[in-house]
């Protein structure tokens, strides 16, 4: 499992989580262990509900107008060359 995968996983869990707790917290008369589960249900909520916000927000970066941005073709013979790194090969890149 990758890092990022790991990530997108726990910003869902940790928000159903913390509802599963708060939910448990309600479900009788629990004492000193309600309080903690409501505690620590709701900052899993918050976390997780800070989280989802960061990863799903648009992204309001934008490009400096001075900036000259130059592209061009590498490869145009109309295949799918997505493999046209500057590659040394027989002398040559």
């Amino acid at each position: 499992m990758t890092l990022r995968t790991a990530f997108n996983s726990l910003r869902w869990f940790l928000p159903a989580a913390g509802l599963a707790l708060i939910a448990f917290a309600c479900s009788g008369r629990l004492g000193w262990a309600g309080l903690a589960a409501w505690i620590l249900g709701g900052a899993l909520l918050g976390l997780g509900l800070l989280l989802l916000w960061w990863t799903v927000r648009t992204n309001g970066s934008q490009v400096h107008p001075g900036l000259i941005l130059e592209s061009w073709e590498v490869v145009a013979d109309g295949l799918h060359n997505y493999n046209n790194d500057l590659i040394r090969w027989e002398g040559h890149f």
